[in-house]
């Protein structure tokens, strides 16, 4: 989750850089309403699951399990 210093969608792009070369799912939970949902918008575009609450990001996580 980006903190208050950290410029979202920049996070964003390097998280589906990785994702592209990870052999594993990828997923997301950016906490921030308005102030992340570029970012957020751009992760669903790209396949990577970006949740707004962590809770639901750990059950996604003990469903792939």
């Amino acid at each position: 989750t980006p903190q208050a210093m950290t410029q979202p969608y920049e996070t964003a792009t390097c998280l589906k850089k990785f994702a592209e070369k990870s052999r594993k799912p990828v997923l997301a939970s950016f906490i921030g309403g308005a102030r992340v949902k570029k970012a957020s918008d751009y992760l669903n575009k790209n396949n990577i699951l970006c949740f707004s609450e962590p809770k639901r990001s750990v059950e996604v996580i003990a469903a792939l399990s």
